[in-house]
C-alpha cells in the first residue's frame, strides 16, 4: 500500500469549502459549513483514488488532518479501480468462438 497524498483531499475539501486553507486543517469541517451530504460525496470521491473511508469514519471526525490519517488507516490501494479496468479492457486474448 502507498501513502495517500494530502494534496488530493486537500483540492476535494477546498471544493466543497472555498475559504478553507492550511491554518484551517484542524478546524471542525461541519461548523466550517460541510453537509452530511458532502461528507458522502468526499466518501466517494475518496474511492476513486482508492481510498475507503466509510463515511461513519469521516462524519465523526470531521477535520482535515483527521481524515488525513484516516486515508492512512484503510490505506490506498496502489491500483485503483479504474485503473485496473482500463487494464483489462486494452488486453486482447484470443477465444473460441465454438
Amino acid at each position: 500500500m502507498e501513502l495517500f497524498r494530502e494534496e488530493v483531499l486537500f483540492d476535494i475539501v477546498k471544493g466543497l469549502i472555498p475559504d478553507f486553507s492550511d491554518n484551517k486543517k484542524n478546524d471542525d469541517l461541519i461548523e466550517m459549513g460541510l453537509t452530511s451530504i458532502q461528507i458522502m460525496d468526499t466518501a466517494n470521491n475518496l474511492k476513486k483514488y482508492g481510498v475507503k473511508i466509510p463515511v461513519f469514519e469521516l462524519g465523526t471526525r470531521p477535520v482535515f488532518n483527521e481524515w488525513i490519517k484516516l486515508a492512512e488507516k484503510y490505506g490506498v490501494d496502489t491500483k485503483p479501480k479504474v485503473q485496473e479496468v482500463a487494464e483489462a479492457s486494452a488486453k486482447t486474448e484470443e477465444f473460441p468462438l465454438t
